[in-house]
């Protein structure tokens, strides 16, 4: 039995080469940066970290997808 269905595959691939779900992601995360700032200072530095990557992947893959 395939741990992965074919449609599960096809979304998950839909998902990785979409950049407007990439720029959808990361911008949700900087407004969830600017609200949580005061609240809780541990999970902004970490809402931060994870935002500060996902920002270095997009760029890295738009930089070798277009040409």
């Amino acid at each position: 039995m395939p741990l992965w269905s074919a449609r599960r595959r096809q979304a998950y691939r839909k998902f990785i080469v979409n950049p407007r779900i990439w720029r959808r992601v990361i911008d949700r995360l900087r407004e969830r940066i600017t609200v949580i700032a005061e609240a809780d200072w541990v999970t902004h530095e970490l809402l931060i970290a994870v935002t500060a990557r996902l920002e270095q992947l997009y760029w890295m893959w738009q930089a070798e997808v277009k040409p």
